[in-house]
């Protein structure tokens, strides 16, 4: 199984090509689908002055925005994008 939730198409793509290449059997692809989130500044802002101090205390920069996980495309656009990986008929 592969796991394609936190990656962008391109990345995706590569797993399963780079799959392909390795097996002829089948496997599975883990894709999961969120709601597309919402943006909430305040809340964002308030997470980014709480970090500010541990970011201080190591020496680091503090993030500018914040980005969150897992939601680095819209899935709508993935599915379509992989579709005619999906479209093979099943060997089992």
């Amino acid at each position: 199984m592969i796991a394609i939730g936190a990656t962008d198409v391109a990345g995706a793509r590569f797993m399963i090509t780079e799959t392909r290449a390795l097996t002829d059997r089948p496997f599975n692809v883990n894709l999961f689908v969120h709601a597309e989130p919402k943006a909430d500044e305040a809340r964002a802002e308030n997470w980014l002055n709480a970090l500010r101090p541990l970011f201080q205390i190591h020496g680091a920069e503090s993030a500018a925005t914040l980005r969150q996980l897992g939601m680095l495309f819209r899935p709508i656009t993935v599915l379509k994008s992989l579709g005619r990986y999906f479209r093979r008929t099943p060997s089992y």
